[in-house]
């Protein structure tokens, strides 16, 4: 039993390291009735390996430089293949200080960043 939960912890290796996830850009736009936002990143692997999951904060800040809100992101199922670059969307809840800027706001205009990275390889 032990060798097999070795053996996982190789396979399945969980890195905290920024530079494996690369942060390209950031969208916001809403859904096609207009009532939930939704937050679009594209992702850049920059390892040799593919990256099955991830999670990380996404910290926006506005023109002003003032913060314009924080959000936990995760992707269980991201399998982003070595040195690709993908797209992942998440509906941001409604009633929540992401929603008011997401649905309000250009992307454009923000600085974001992706803060606590943790990869799956």
């Amino acid at each position: 039993m032990k060798k097999i939960i070795l053996l996982m912890l190789l396979l399945f290796s969980t890195s905290a390291t920024a530079q494996t996830l690369e942060l390209v850009d950031v969208d916001f736009s809403s859904d096609k009735y207009g009532l939930s936002g939704i937050l679009g990143l594209t992702v850049k692997n920059n390892s040799d390996r593919e990256i099955i999951a991830w999670k990380g904060i996404l910290t926006c800040y506005d023109a002003l430089g003032d913060l314009a809100f924080k959000t936990k992101l995760k992707s269980r199922s991201a399998n982003i293949k070595p040195r690709q670059t993908e797209v992942g969307k998440w509906e941001v809840e409604m009633f929540t200080s992401v929603h008011n800027v997401v649905m309000n706001n250009d992307a454009d205009n923000f600085d974001c960043s992706l803060d606590d990275v943790k990869v799956a390889q």
